[in-house]
């Protein structure tokens, strides 16, 4: 395991709304996506919460961050890594594409559909309202008798 000291630059943006936001760029040894799958796994999640500090309100600074153990693998495993990272990202982002698409494809077809229900429940009421304006059979037959 190494230390994560001097792995990336970070840039400090502090909001008012009493949080920082430690901005991760430039990565010397492991790129983001590395990083991303290292944090949310259960080691990852470990090494946070024992960095997390406060009681009534965590937080992890950045000098904690700076301290989290993480375990590199070599080079030629980090490049295998990012390239299964990459194929599974364009596999995402071509199914939130796909996805959009389906969803405005769903409302355009949704209101087409409502929009000929209204069409129908329209002529229906038309033929309803000539309906009651016409003689009936019954009227016919007594007027022919």
């Amino acid at each position: 395991k190494f230390y994560f000291v001097n792995i990336f630059n970070q840039e400090e943006v502090t909001y008012k709304c009493n949080f920082t936001l430690y901005k991760i760029t430039n990565f010397k040894i492991v790129n983001s996506d590395y990083l991303y799958h290292f944090l949310v796994s259960n080691d990852g999640q470990r090494e946070i919460e024992m960095k997390t500090v406060g009681g009534v309100q965590a937080k992890l600074p950045m000098y904690n961050v700076e301290l989290l153990d993480i375990m590199i693998p070599s080079e030629n495993i980090l490049k295998y890594f990012k390239t299964i990272c990459n194929k599974l990202n364009n596999h995402l982002i071509n199914k939130k594409i796909e996805l959009d698409k389906l969803t405005q494809l769903q409302s355009l077809l949704l209101s087409r559909l409502a929009v000929g229900e209204e069409e129908k429940r329209k002529n229906l009421a038309f033929k309803t309202s000539i309906a009651n304006f016409l003689p009936s059979q019954s009227d016919l037959a007594q007027a022919s008798t």
